[in-house]
Formats: C-alpha cells, sequence, structure tokens
C-alpha cells in the first residue's frame, strides 16, 4: 500500500566512501526536517556519525601556500573552488563573517587569476583548526606545523616560503596570547 509517503531504505552494505561530501550530510539533514519523510534509520544518529566521522574533515594542503596569495585568501579560494564549498558554508567553518570571505575571495582573484596549483604535500591543516579567532590565518598554520607536525622554524620557514625569523616571530605572538 502507497500512502505516498516517501521511504529511504539503508543497507547494511552501503559504500560510504563518498561521504566527505559535504552536500551528502546537509541532504540528509534537509530529509531529517521534511515531516514526511518515514525513515528506517533514525536520520539524527546518522548526522551525528558523519559529522563525527573523520572522513568529513576538510584539510588544507600546504602546497598551497606556494602561491602569493595571504592564508586567508588561499583558505577560501581552496574550499571555494575545489571543494564547491558556498562563501556561507566556509564562513560557518572557519568562524568569520561571510562578507569577510566574500572580500578574501574577490582580492584572491584579484591578485592570481590562475587556477591555485595543488602539488602533493607531506603535510595538510585540518580547516576546523582556523576558527580559532584569538589567532590569524597564518598563526593557526604556523602553530599547527610546530606543535602538531613537530616541525622546526627552518623548515615550516621553507614549506610556507616564509623568512625563518618571520615564522619564529608569528610563532613567539602565538605564545604570547596563549598566556594572556
Amino acid at each position: 500500500m502507497n500512502t505516498g509517503k516517501k521511504e529511504l531504505k539503508l543497507n547494511s552494505k552501503v559504500d560510504l566512501s563518498f561521504l566527505d561530501d559535504l552536500k551528502f550530510i546537509n541532504s540528509l539533514k534537509m530529509l531529517k526536517e521534511d515531516k514526511k519523510v518515514e525513515l528506517k534509520a533514525k536520520l539524527s544518529h546518522i548526522i551525528t556519525i558523519l559529522e563525527s566521522s573523520k572522513t568529513c574533515e576538510l584539510s588544507i594542503p600546504i602546497s598551497l601556500f606556494e602561491n602569493s596569495l595571504s592564508a586567508l585568501e588561499l583558505v577560501v579560494r581552496y574550499l571555494h573552488d575545489e571543494h564547491n564549498l558556498s562563501f556561507a558554508q566556509i564562513a560557518q567553518l572557519i568562524n568569520r563573517s561571510q562578507k569577510n570571505i566574500w572580500l578574501s575571495y574577490q582580492r584572491s582573484l584579484n591578485k592570481h587569476r590562475e587556477k591555485l596549483q595543488i602539488s602533493e604535500s607531506d603535510y595538510s591543516i585540518p580547516v576546523s583548526r582556523f576558527a580559532n579567532l584569538r589567532l590569524s590565518m597564518l598563526e593557526n598554520t604556523v602553530c599547527y606545523l610546530h606543535e602538531v607536525c613537530n616541525l622546526n622554524f627552518s623548515k615550516i620557514a621553507a614549506v610556507l616560503h616564509r623568512n625563518q625569523k618571520t615564522v619564529w616571530t608569528v610563532y613567539s605572538r602565538v605564545k604570547k596570547k596563549s598566556n594572556e
């Protein structure tokens, strides 16, 4: 008997390799909110599992820093162009205003019209690290590379294409801010 309601049947052998796409999670959230849909599994439980899964964590390859753009411009451009995220989604991910994200994207286009060159990289930074507003994008990057990846300042300087003294200064600022 067809009641006119949609049903989602979940197979126990579902290939979940595509789940790093945030659009899929957003689609599940929309299904959950739709009162006409009966589900055989609780969507809220599925969404919670997917959101906490490592496969959903976006990361920024360090090789991006070879470009002449600022850290914020690189992150915004990468997430918008490579992962097709909207400015609103990017703003939410990195805890910045949508206007600031849009302006950074426009500035990046003015400075560098070509598509970003992404090469193989030994290191990548989770996007969630950039949500800390107490630190600048560069400070978050240097802090992550030094404290989590255990890179010394000369290696960080080489990877980020910055002067070693600049990297040391940025990290010392991070330390001062964390002591406040």
